[in-house]
């Protein structure tokens, strides 16, 4: 299981041997992530009641052998690639087509002929016409060697209207209790989405298998899961053994991060649980807090030519994948914040200070003057708080640092506001008592990472003013000298 901005692949040989392989591996790897994710996200949302979901997506795409396989990897319990179902050992669902029902004179003939060919009790589809009247006739074709139904549309109701999935699997539930084959769990296949999942997996009853097709093969959602891409990251001169760190700025807005590195998942050694995932230069230690666990997350897969990996089945890579999810904190996994992100639940990834060492030296080599980044902070500061205030710089420079520059900020500017005419500010502290309590505090506590603060008193000086005027004097008088 991987998150945004950790390294999938690396591959070390010279650069144009590189970029061959990569170019191959990279769309395959970019696809199977993709499919395992939204086959992930399936699982997730059927939870509940739903006691297995089965993949039905070969028919989707033209890579449906693949389509199997990483369902299954995401977690789906079978499939109905009755190939891939012979190749990993995993239960076959919903093998039988309507197209099958449709090639014989009657549905009774196609139950009868499809129950005697079949090495096991039968799963057979009664809704090619008829759904009610497929059921009954399933049930005395096959008798004993029934083993149960799929449901793959619904029933149209006496008004005309198509009933929901929900209600037609209640109305195939009672014709089945009263047909003597007891109660009906069965395999529902009907278009399913995460949506619909939800539904099935909240309803009474329960279901034994979702068999799922398209959404499967692709997002119906229309959830981003992200691309691969390749960047070259470090390099060395044959000769002289030199290394250098390339590195892409573009601005400062999408920079890479040089240097080989190798990736953990850090865990608390107490729960379990999974804290952050970190990168760090290969050959250096990973740094640990007490209490803490670190597991590598990548392998040597080739190496020289010859694989040094061996090939897992399938059933291996799924159990590894449930005990990833189990090591997730469970607001990590709420669909509803995660359709296009994980909200304000982010799970870290972050690079080791020896990185972010890397990364600077990378930039100022190509970079030829230096940016000064300030970050501007204006406030009541009433009270100055070390949870709010103080945090709240650390969390913006700390993500600056992440997602802009390896430097963050180079200094942070405090604005203590002064008496707007606009704000009632009889329930606050007085100018001069804030002014002096945001000394304090900031000479008692110095900020994180952070080289520099001042605290710009134009505001409180003058009596009041607007955003724009400070800002216009900070450039002015703090900015421009420098």
């Amino acid at each position: 299981m991987v998150f945004p901005h950790t390294p999938l692949l690396q591959v070390t040989a010279d650069p144009a041997s590189a970029i061959i392989v990569e170019s191959l591996l990279n769309p395959w790897l970019s696809f199977m992530t993709n499919l395992t994710t939204t086959a992930a996200r399936n699982l997730l949302a059927a939870g509940g009641n739903i006691k297995s979901v089965a993949d039905a997506g070969t028919r989707r795409l033209v890579t449906g052998n693949l389509t199997a396989l990483t369902a299954m990897m995401g977690g789906a319990s079978g499939t109905s690639n009755m190939l891939m179902a012979e190749l990993t050992g995993m239960p076959a669902y919903g093998t039988m087509s309507h197209a099958f029902v449709a090639a014989f004179p009657t549905e009774m003939e196609a139950f009868e002929a499809f129950a005697e060919n079949s090495r096991n009790p039968s799963l057979l589809l009664p809704d090619t016409y008829h759904l009610p009247t497929g059921l009954r006739t399933a049930v005395r074709a096959a008798g004993e060697k029934v083993a149960t139904a799929r449901q793959d549309s619904n029933i149209i109701g006496e008004d005309g209207g198509e009933q929901s999935t929900a209600e037609t699997v209640q109305e195939i539930r009672r014709i089945w209790e009263t047909l003597g084959k007891g109660k009906w769990g069965g395999v529902v296949t009907n278009d399913l989405t995460e949506d619909s999942l939800r539904l099935l997996a909240n309803m009474d009853g329960g279901i034994d298998v979702a068999s799922v097709g398209g959404a499967f093969a692709a997002s119906t959602r229309g959830v981003s899961h992200g691309n691969m891409v390749y960047k070259l990251v470090q390099m060395r001169d044959r000769k002289t053994g030199e290394v250098r760190y390339p590195i892409k700025i573009s601005n400062g807005v999408k920079s890479t991060e040089p240097g080989q590195k190798d990736v953990y998942r850090v865990s608390d050694v107490r729960t379990g649980l999974a804290i952050f995932d970190i990168k760090e230069q290969t050959g250096f230690p990973v740094s640990l807090a007490e209490g803490q666990r670190a597991t590598p997350l990548l392998e040597l897969a080739f190496k020289n030519g010859g694989r040094r990996l061996k090939p897992e089945p399938v059933s291996l890579v799924a159990a590894r994948t449930a005990r990833h999810f189990a090591q997730l904190d469970p607001l990590l996994l709420d669909l509803d914040k995660t359709r296009t992100s994980l909200g304000d639940r982010n799970y870290p990834v972050v690079l080791s200070d020896r990185l972010v060492s890397v990364k600077k030296k990378a930039i100022e080599t190509v970079t030829p003057s230096k940016v000064f980044r300030i970050l501007v902070f204006p406030g009541s500061f009433s009270p100055v708080t070390e949870d709010g205030h103080l945090a709240a710089a650390n969390i913006v420079n700390e993500l600056f640092k992440n997602q802009v520059s390896p430097y963050g900020f180079d200094k942070i500017i405090f604005v203590p506001t002064g008496d707007r005419p606009v704000h009632d500010r009889s329930y606050e502290l007085s100018s001069s008592a804030r002014l002096e309590q945001l000394r304090r505090r900031l000479k008692n506590k110095a900020l994180r990472d952070l080289p520099a603060y001042e605290i710009y008193e134009g505001e409180i000086a003058s009596g009041g003013g607007y955003t724009i005027d400070s800002l216009k004097e900070i450039q002015k008088k703090i900015l421009e000298p420098k």
